[in-house]
């Protein structure tokens, strides 16, 4: 009695709602569907982004000459990827950003010793890539991987101090497809340099690079970047 009740109950999910989540669950879980291939994987990017470091500490001291805003700074990146099936990308990129401010003497307490950061970061990431079909215009996406930051201090009159840290990031994105805005220059791309698609990409990261938890000088925060990728 149970087993044929349970089994008249699966096959009236199927019939309604659990067919059409089957179908979207195996179409989002099937990187190797031949129709998204893309022509060979490679695509390098270059990026502008506002980083904004958590540390309360970090940013009392980095706010007074900051041209941009009281919080964060702009970082700029370079990026290489490669993908697999059009839905797997493995990337890993470098960029850097400058801090300046003054040094505190206490809490809220600035002195009149300048003081500059400058940092340095490397980075390798993994993402899932929504793309199902050649041509498709918005490709969001997701991913997240491992960073190795470089960082020099110096302040007025001393020597520099330098060192790294390393963590980790989660992302979100999404890619807007521009070939179509101009088909004859997507074309005149293809032909004369290999570039088979032209992307505008934004962007969000969540940092947490503090060396796994170390609490001393931590580079933790949220980066905002918009970017143009080439695909080849």
């Amino acid at each position: 009695m149970a087993k044929e009740f349970l089994r008249c109950a699966f096959w009236k999910w199927l019939g309604g709602c659990g067919g059409l989540f089957l179908v979207g669950f195996f179409w989002l879980c099937c990187p190797y569907r031949a129709w998204a291939e893309a022509p060979c994987g490679l695509s390098t990017s270059v990026w502008a982004g506002y980083y904004i470091p958590q540390d309360t500490n970090f940013r009392r001291v980095y706010n007074k000459d900051n041209i941009y805003s009281d919080e964060g700074q702009l970082a700029l990146f370079l990026e290489f990827s490669k993908s697999w099936f059009s839905q797997i990308e493995l990337a890993a990129g470098f960029g850097g950003t400058q801090f300046r401010g003054y040094t505190l003497l206490g809490p809220d307490n600035p002195s009149i010793d300048r003081v500059k950061m400058s940092l340095l970061a490397g980075y390798t990431q993994v993402s899932y890539l929504f793309r199902y079909v050649e041509g498709q215009m918005l490709v969001p996406y997701f991913g997240g991987g491992f960073d190795a930051w470089g960082y020099q201090e110096k302040e007025e009159g001393d020597d520099p101090v330098r060192g790294g840290k390393y963590g980790y990031h989660g992302l979100v994105g999404v890619r807007l497809l521009l070939d179509w805005l101009d088909h004859r220059a997507a074309e005149s791309s293809r032909q004369e340099f290999g570039i088979e698609n032209t992307y505008l990409v934004f962007e969000a990261k969540w940092l947490k690079i503090n060396n796994f938890g170390e609490s001393k000088l931590d580079f933790s925060g949220r980066l905002y970047r918009a970017g143009l990728l080439w695909e080849f």
